[in-house]
């Protein structure tokens, strides 16, 4: 099982995004984390039967990184830590918030060493398959790793992406 939860103080933003994410990984739970501590969070997550946690950060009042730990058999940030720019959600997008059951990592063919590594580090994370672009997925929604001309790369959680 995976615990998301937010940063002391999120935005209303942050609890947004933190809401979409529950929806979207299968087998997730959101908390509101309040004044618990690291520790406090550790145990909530031991007594829910937790084995992953993801913390979503703010930073100067917007959205900042989301940071991944495994926490059976004993706690370990699981890097990359993701820093976030240009982030929409499912109510920006116009999307009614749905609950994703299949959900799979695709990679656009001609992307890097790096962005491959990455995809298997996520694959490995949220125990996730990945799947080739090809039409006819069986999955609702992917995460899907693409190249972009401003920046590095692109992730994103959306329908499977359309092969023509």
């Amino acid at each position: 099982m995976i615990l998301i939860t937010t940063s002391r103080r999120p935005t209303q933003l942050i609890r947004t995004l933190c809401n979409d994410l529950s929806r979207v990984f299968p087998n997730s739970l959101r908390i509101n984390r309040g004044k618990l501590n690291f520790e406090g969070i550790i145990d909530k997550a031991l007594v829910i039967k937790a084995d992953r946690l993801i913390i979503i950060e703010k930073w100067k009042g917007g959205f900042g990184k989301i940071k991944l730990y495994t926490i059976l058999p004993e706690v370990n940030q699981f890097y990359p830590i993701i820093y976030l720019s240009s982030v929409k959600t499912q109510t920006d997008l116009g999307y009614r918030k749905t609950i994703h059951k299949k959900l799979a990592i695709t990679v656009q063919q001609d992307t890097s060493k790096n962005i491959n590594r990455l995809a298997h580090a996520f694959s490995k994370f949220f125990k996730l398959p990945i799947e080739k672009m090809q039409k006819g997925l069986p999955f609702k929604a992917s995460i899907h790793f693409s190249n972009l001309k401003k920046c590095s790369m692109k992730i994103a959680i959306t329908m499977p992406p359309f092969i023509k």
